[in-house]
C-alpha cells in the first residue's frame, strides 16, 4: 500500500492546528509541518501530534512556503491542508479507502471537494487537487492562490476526483474574509507589476478582480474582471472564464447597462450550451428583463443538481433555490399558476427558513388558486419559523403577512378563538400600545380595524389583509 505524508504550513495556528491535525493523523504516515514564523504554541502543538517542523523564513510567498514543506516529505503520495480545514469521521473513511488504492505508479493525483463555511450562509463547494504523487519535479506555482495542478498536468500526471470532503472553516465570518483579501491583494499587485500585461496573466486578473468584487471596489472589480475574458482562459480554465463573465455581467447591470450584460451572457451561452449555471444565470437576467418565455427557454434546459463551478467555490443550494424560484416567478408572470406552485415548493424544499417566499406560495395557494389546507400548512410552516428564529420584532411586516393571511383563513371558517390568537401575536409584535381582552367578535373584529390603520399609517401593504379580516369577522355576527 503506497504511503501518504500530510504537509503543511502555518503561522500562528494554536487555535485551529489541533483540530486540523486530530481529524487527519489516523489517515497519515507522517506530517510535514513548515512554520512561517509564529510567535505562539503552534510549533508546540506540532510536535504533540509526532509533526515534523521546519522554518521557513516568509517572503510573500505562498508557493515557495508550499514547495519548502513538499520537499521535506518522505511518503509515495502528498495530502495538503490548511490548520483551519478538517476532516469529519464520514471523510477520514474515505479517504483511508482512498489511500489504501492509491497507484503504486505515481501517475494519478487526486481532487478532494473543499466545503467552505459561512457564518449565516449555505457551504460554498469546489474541487481542488490536494492528493498527488511525492515527485522532485513537481512544485506549486503561483506567489498568491497557489497552484499544484500547473504541474501536475506538465509532468503528465492524470487527475481524479475522490469522494473525499474537507471542510474550510477559515471564511467563517465576513471580517476573517475581508482580513485575507486584504492580505493577498498586495501580493497579487507585486506579482502582476512584476509579469507585466501580457494575455496569460488572467489568473491574477481573475483573483484581483474577485476581491475587488468582495471587497466593493466595484470599478477596480470591473477593470480586472474584463482581462480575464481570453481564449487562453477559455480554454485553460472555463470555470474561472465563466465565473469571471457572470460577475462583470451583474456589475454592468447594476451600472444600468443591461444589454451590454446581455451580450455577455448570451456570448457565454454560445461558448459553453450546456453549462448548467449560464443557463441559470441566463434565465434569472431575462426574468428581470421580463422575458418570461425566453427565461423559461433558458431554466429549462438547466439540470439545477448538477450547477457547479468545479475549481470556483459557489453556493450550490443557493443557485438550486434561485433557479427554482425564478422558474415559479416566470410561471407566474405568464399565469402559469399550477407550475409557479411546484417550482416554488421546490425552492422552499431548499431553503425552508425563507420567510418570504413561503408568504408569496402562500398568497396564490389562497388568492389564486383558493387550495386552502395546503395554505394553511404553509402559514403556520412560515409562522412557527419566524418566530423561532426571532424574527417578528426585525423584519416583521412578512410575519403580519402570514399571520392575516392565517387570521383571513380562519375568520371564514369561524374559528375565532385562533383568530383571537392572531389577533395578539401581531399585536405583540407591531408593538401596539393598546392591547386589551376581547370578549365579544365586535370586539375582536375592532382589534383588527385598529391593526389596519396602524398599517395604513405605516405605509405598510398588507393593511387590507387587517381590514378584509375585520369585515368577515363581522359577517360571521350577522
Amino acid at each position: 500500500m503506497a504511503t501518504l505524508s500530510l504537509c503543511m504550513i502555518v503561522k500562528n495556528e494554536e487555535k485551529h492546528l489541533p483540530g486540523c491535525l486530530k481529524s487527519a493523523k489516523e489517515a497519515v504516515d507522517e506530517i510535514i509541518v513548515v512554520d512561517t514564523g509564529s510567535t505562539d504554541r503552534t510549533i508546540e502543538i506540532a510536535k504533540l501530534f509526532g509533526a515534523k517542523s521546519y522554518y521557513f523564513k516568509w517572503d510573500n510567498d505562498f508557493a515557495a512556503a508550499r514547495n519548502e514543506a513538499i520537499k521535506h516529505a518522505t511518503s509515495d503520495y502528498i495530502l495538503w491542508m490548511d490548520a483551519d480545514e478538517r476532516l469529519n469521521k464520514a471523510d477520514l473513511n474515505k479517504l483511508l479507502a482512498l489511500k489504501h488504492n492509491l497507484p503504486l505508479d505515481k501517475k494519478t493525483a487526486f481532487a478532494v471537494e473543499i466545503v467552505n463555511y459561512r457564518k449565516g450562509k449555505f457551504p460554498e463547494t469546489a474541487y481542488q487537487t490536494r492528493i498527488f504523487p511525492n515527485l522532485p519535479n513537481i512544485k506549486f506555482k503561483g506567489k498568491i492562490c497557489e497552484q499544484i495542478s500547473f504541474s501536475l498536468a506538465e509532468s503528465g500526471i492524470n487527475f481524479k476526483v475522490s469522494n473525499v470532503k474537507i471542510r474550510h472553516l477559515g471564511y467563517l465570518t465576513p471580517q476573517i474574509w475581508k482580513n485575507k483579501l486584504q492580505r493577498n491583494l498586495p501580493i497579487l499587485k507585486a506579482t502582476l507589476a512584476q509579469k507585466g500585461t501580457s494575455e496569460e496573466n488572467w489568473d491574477i486578473h481573475y483573483y484581483l478582480g474577485i476581491s475587488y468584487l468582495n471587497l466593493k471596489e466595484f470599478s477596480l472589480a470591473q477593470e480586472h474582471l474584463m482581462q480575464v475574458l481570453t481564449k487562453d482562459c477559455s480554454f485553460k480554465n472555463p470555470s474561472f472564464y465563466i465565473s469571471a463573465a457572470i460577475e462583470l455581467a451583474k456589475l454592468l447591470k447594476a451600472n444600468g447597462k443591461d444589454h451590454q450584460a446581455l451580450q455577455i451572457l448570451l456570448k457565454l451561452k454560445s461558448e459553453f450550451p450546456q453549462n448548467d449555471l449560464v443557463l441559470c444565470t441566463l434565465g434569472k437576467f431575462l426574468y428581470e428583463q421580463k422575458e418570461y418565455k425566453k427565461a423559461i427557454q433558458a431554466l429549462s434546459q438547466c439540470q439545477p443538481q448538477k450547477i457547479h463551478l468545479e475549481v470556483v467555490p459557489i453556493s450550490k443550494k443557493d443557485y438550486i433555490f434561485e433557479y427554482y424560484k425564478y422558474l415559479g416567478l416566470c410561471y407566474e408572470a405568464l399565469n402559469y399558476m399550477a407550475q409557479a406552485i411546484t417550482a416554488f415548493k421546490k425552492a422552499i424544499e431548499v431553503k425552508p427558513h425563507s420567510p418570504y417566499l413561503i408568504a408569496h406560495l402562500c398568497s396564490l395557494l389562497l388568492f389564486k388558486t383558493n387550495q386552502i389546507e395546503e395554505a394553511i400548512f404553509y402559514l403556520i410552516k412560515g409562522i412557527n419559523l419566524m418566530e423561532k428564529r426571532g424574527i417578528p420584532t426585525a423584519k416583521h411586516e412578512v410575519y403580519i403577512a402570514l399571520c392575516l393571511m392565517l387570521a383571513i383563513v380562519f375568520a371564514r371558517q369561524c374559528r375565532i378563538e385562533e383568530c383571537v390568537f392572531l389577533a395578539e401575536r401581531l399585536l405583540k409584535s407591531i408593538r401596539y400600545p393598546s392591547v386589551r381582552l376581547i370578549h365579544k367578535l365586535e370586539e375582536l373584529a375592532a382589534i383588527y380595524q385598529e391593526i389596519g390603520k396602524y398599517l395604513q399609517d405605516k405605509n405598510l401593504i398588507w393593511a387590507n389583509l387587517a381590514f378584509d379580516t375585520a369585515r368577515q369577522l363581522l359577517c360571521l355576527k350577522v
